[in-house]
């Protein structure tokens, strides 16, 4: 009978994205009370609900927001779908299960930066380029498998801000590529196990 899955899309990818960015984006001038925060949001809405106070009470300390921007199946890379394994249930040696391969997708995720200071702005960047380039991603394993994530196309964003903010604030984006993410695809029981087999040959 099918095994139907309730899965949050990317939800352990983007745990691992948001991870990083607090890993890997930190400014030494700052307390630790008031370092590097970083928030799974879209730009509107870390905007209105983090940095808008922020500009208000006039103490902007860093500040970025992380949004899954897209997702795109992985061309030539997810095998067949016709292709099948078995596997023995760990739960009941009398079931067993039929597995197809998860598909795979490439993720892009959108990180956008705030900061008081250029020159935070320029520390920020620069940590963010040199963790993930493109010839040496950094890499983490997501649910037993391999993730790469690579920092592409920095650039300013400032002109998207309201006027009174661009006055107190910096803004910049850059993408995030996870090439690949695995889908897992719902699984099928099959119950019963052969305990004996018996053969007969003609003998000519």
């Amino acid at each position: 009978m099918p095994n139907l899955v309730e899965h949050f899309l990317f939800k352990q990818q983007s745990i691992a994205v948001k991870a990083f960015l607090k890993a890997k984006l930190w400014l030494s001038r700052y307390p630790a009370d008031m370092n590097v925060d970083v928030f799974y949001a879209t730009p509107e809405r870390a905007f209105s609900k983090l940095i808008a106070p922020i500009i208000n009470g006039g103490n902007l300390y860093p500040t970025i927001s992380v949004v899954l921007q897209s997702m795109e199946m992985a061309a030539g890379q997810t095998p067949g779908g016709f292709f099948k394994k078995y596997a023995q249930s760990k739960s009941d040696p009398n079931v067993f299960e039929e597995y197809k391969h998860p598909l795979v997708y490439e993720l892009t995720y959108r990180a956008t930066v705030w900061s008081a200071l250029q020159t935070d702005m320029d520390v920020l960047l620069y940590q963010a380029m040199t963790s993930a380039p493109q010839n040496n991603k950094f890499a983490t394993v997501v649910d037993g498998q391999w993730m790469e994530i690579e920092v592409k196309t920095p650039q300013s964003e400032s002109v998207l801000d309201p006027g009174e903010a661009r006055d107190v604030s910096f803004r910049y984006g850059f993408d995030l590529m996870v090439p690949r993410a695995y889908l897992p695809l719902n699984h099928e029981e099959y119950y019963g196990r052969i305990l004996s087999t018996e053969e007969v040959y003609d003998i000519i």
